[in-house]
Parts: structure tokens; C-alpha cells; sequence
């Protein structure tokens, strides 16, 4: 990253196929899933290149699903930079296991 912010034109198109290749995977995956309420990117790297991905090419791929092109534009992407999301998480089940657990899992927290 810090290669790439500094101008090394090597590392600067490393991210931008790397900025790529996740947006269309990630758009694959909303495609796939019907994610129309957003898709969240977690993971080490993409708190530290906000930047990169708004860059522009990871949404053009994200958005490039012909045809359904349309319907990917709708679609919002989130990148989770909280530094401990499963802990957050996981206090949030504890504290309120009700909002978590569903009928139709047949099972209930204890």
C-alpha cells in the first residue's frame, strides 16, 4: 500500500487489479445471493485502502453484471474498518440473544 501511495506504478496497478477482482467477485456474490440490502467487506486489507476502492474500478466491476447491470448499481458495499467486528459481534449476542436467534433454526440460545 505505501508503495503504491508513494507512486510506484508497479504497486499502483497490483491494487487497482486487486480493487478489481473484488468487485467483481464481490458482485458475483451479490448476484448470487440477491444481497440487494448491501454486501460488507471485512478483512485486513480493505480498511486500508478505502481510497483504492473508491477509486472507481472495484464499483465498475462490482457493477458490471450484465443484465443486471441495473440492479447491481442499487446495491451498496460497505468495508468494515472496525478493528474487532467478531468481538462487537459477539458481545452484541450475549447481550441481546433474542435479536439473533430465529424460529425456524429450531434451536435457542441458553
Amino acid at each position: 500500500l505505501a508503495a503504491a501511495r508513494e507512486g510506484d506504478p508497479l504497486a499502483k496497478d497490483a491494487l487497482d487489479l486487486f480493487a478489481r477482482f473484488l468487485g467483481r467477485f464481490g458482485g458475483d456474490l451479490a448476484l448470487t445471493f440477491e444481497s440487494s440490502g448491501g454486501v460488507f467487506i471485512a478483512g485486513g486489507i480493505a480498511p486500508r485502502m478505502i481510497d483504492i476502492l473508491q477509486a472507481g474500478s472495484f464499483r465498475e466491476a462490482f457493477d458490471r453484471k450484465a443484465p443486471h447491470d441495473e440492479w447491481a448499481r442499487k446495491v451498496p458495499v460497505y468495508a468494515i474498518v472496525n478493528p474487532e467486528p467478531a468481538l462487537q459481534g459477539l458481545a452484541a449476542i450475549v447481550t441481546n440473544p433474542e435479536r439473533f436467534v430465529f424460529p425456524s433454526q429450531g434451536w435457542r440460545a441458553t
